[in-house]
């Protein structure tokens, strides 16, 4: 996640001295790539990316809290200085900031490998449509004192918007909404979900042995009787 943990650990652990005092950093970085798409054609590629950390002290009953808006080990030097002063410790001292790993090193959020397969899903369950589909990543990671750095990373899947379905009474625009957690299983959860969610909403009644009541709409009765 771009951070050192055994170095910010070490700093931090200067704030829990006795066995009652608790300290921690939490870094948290938020990652998110939007496609829209039309009648299958993808267009319109977004991408945002933010993060933050924040240093925390306690000590009995009194919590002290920290944040700033870099998610890096400058960020985290700054925090937890800030709490140092505040409970009157020897600050770290300034440095200049420290190399991290280049943000291309990350995990990539890539669209291709989805982009092929909704094309293909889309085009046959729902091939007019007015869709954004996103795909977000969550990485956090907790810094304790005097224990092991603790991180995982969560991705989510959306695909919403409008499309267009078949009726009995012709054309209907319909809302689709899908969320799910990046998985192996996911192409085939989505591909359900449109599959039923463009199912006829009034599907034909059979027509079984023995006298029924039949009720026609305006106009029919003349085009069978005559």
């Amino acid at each position: 996640m771009g951070v050192d943990g055994d170095r910010i650990a070490g700093w931090i652990e200067a704030l829990a001295r006795r066995p009652e005092e608790i300290a921690d950093v939490f870094v948290e970085r938020r990652r998110s790539l939007t496609v829209e798409w039309k009648d299958g054609v993808p267009s319109r590629v977004r991408a945002s990316a933010e993060g933050g950390l924040s240093a925390r002290s306690v000590d009995r009953s009194v919590e002290r809290l920290a944040f700033v808006s870099e998610a890096n080990e400058t960020g985290a030097r700054e925090a937890i200085r800030s709490l140092q002063i505040e409970l009157d410790r020897e600050p770290l001292p300034v440095k200049p900031p420290r190399g991290v790993r280049d943000e291309a090193e990350e995990t990539s959020l890539s669209p291709e490998r989805w982009i092929r397969r909704l094309t293909a899903t889309l085009t046959r369950h729902v091939p007019r449509h007015r869709l954004q589909w996103t795909l977000s990543e969550v990485q956090r990671e907790v810094i304790p004192a005097h224990r092991s750095p603790v991180s995982f990373i969560r991705r989510l899947v959306s695909l919403e918007g409008s499309f267009v379905a078949a009726s009995r009474h012709g054309d209907e625009s319909r809302i689709f909404s899908f969320h799910a957690p990046d998985a192996e299983s996911l192409p085939e959860e989505l591909r359900l979900a449109l599959q039923r969610a463009a199912e006829p909403r009034d599907p034909p009644t059979p027509c079984e042995d023995g006298e029924k009541d039949v009720v026609l709409a305006e106009g029919c009765a003349a085009v069978l009787f005559h």
